[in-house]
C-alpha cells in the first residue's frame, strides 16, 4: 500500500533528521524503524487525483464524512489510464488508478425520482425502493461512486436513504480515520481534480514525533534482522551407507 509515495517523505525526513541532529550513519540506522513509521504516517495525510479524459459535470466536498455533499449529473472515466493520483485507502500507488463512475443526485433526481428505486434483476427492472427514496434523495444533496461502491451526502443522511443500486453489494470495512477527511474533488466537462487532507491521519503523524501511535498502525513485533555468525557451518556427517 505504501510503496512509492512514502519514499518522498522518507527521503524528506531522512534529510530533516541529518541536517537538524546531525546524525552518523549508524544512528540513522538505528532510526530506521522510527523514520520509516514517520514516512508511513506522511503518505497517509494527503490523497490526489488527476484524470484528463474523465467527462462530465460533478463537484463534491468534504468535511468530515458527515458534511459530504455532491452536485452535478455525473462523470465517467473514458480514457481511465490517464489518470494519475495517490489514495492511501485504496492501496493505490502514485500512477494509473482504477476507472471511477460518479453520479449526483441532485439535480437529477429532481425530475428523474420515480425511477430512482428501480433496479436491474435476471427478471428485468424491478421497484426495489420505495418513491419517497428517490424523492428526498436530491435534497440530501447525494453523490455516488459506483465503482467503489460508496455513498456520501449531507448529515450521512445517505444510511438512512441508501442508493438501491448499491445497497445489495457487500462493501468492505473502511478504516475509521477514512471518516476525517476534508477535500473535494470537481469535474468540469473533459478533466477532473481532486484532493484532500485527513486531519486523523495528520495528527497520528504529528503526534508520531512524541512516540504516541495514535491510530495504532505503525508497524509492531517486527523481526530483527539475525546477524551473520562468525562461527563456520558445520554439516553433519554423511551417514554410512548400507
Amino acid at each position: 500500500m505504501r510503496a512509492i509515495a512514502p519514499s518522498l517523505s522518507r527521503l524528506l525526513i531522512v534529510v530533516a533528521l541529518t541536517t537538524l541532529t546531525g546524525c552518523a550513519s549508524g544512528s540513522l540506522d538505528r532510526l530506521g524503524p522510527y523514520i520509516q513509521a514517520r514516512s508511513d504516517d506522511l503518505s497517509d495525510v494527503v490523497r490526489f487525483r488527476i484524470a484528463p479524459g474523465q467527462v462530465g459535470l460533478y463537484a463534491d466536498a468534504e468535511v468530515t464524512s458527515a458534511l459530504a455533499p455532491a452536485v452535478g449529473f455525473g462523470d465517467v472515466a473514458v480514457f481511465p489510464h490517464w489518470a494519475l493520483g495517490w489514495d492511501p485507502y485504496d492501496s493505490t500507488q502514485v500512477g494509473p488508478l482504477p476507472p471511477q463512475v460518479r453520479t449526483a443526485a441532485f439535480p437529477t433526481l429532481l425530475l428523474g425520482w420515480p425511477i430512482y428505486g428501480y433496479n436491474e434483476t435476471q427478471d428485468g427492472f424491478e421497484d426495489t425502493s420505495p418513491y419517497w427514496r428517490g424523492f428526498v434523495a436530491p435534497w440530501i444533496l447525494m453523490g455516488n461512486e459506483h465503482g467503489r461502491e460508496r455513498s456520501r451526502s449531507l448529515f450521512a443522511l445517505h444510511h438512512t436513504i441508501p442508493n438501491p443500486r448499491l445497497v445489495p453489494k457487500r462493501v468492505p470495512e473502511r478504516p475509521i480515520a477514512d471518516r476525517f477527511w476534508v477535500g473535494g474533488s470537481v469535474t468540469a466537462l473533459v478533466a477532473s481534480l481532486g484532493a484532500a487532507v485527513n486531519l486523523a491521519e495528520l495528527a497520528d503523524f504529528v503526534v508520531g514525533w512524541f512516540g504516541w501511535d495514535l491510530l495504532r498502525d505503525d508497524p509492531r513485533d517486527r523481526p530483527e534482522p539475525t546477524p551473520p555468525s562468525d562461527t563456520p557451518a558445520t554439516t553433519a556427517p554423511d551417514s554410512p551407507k548400507e
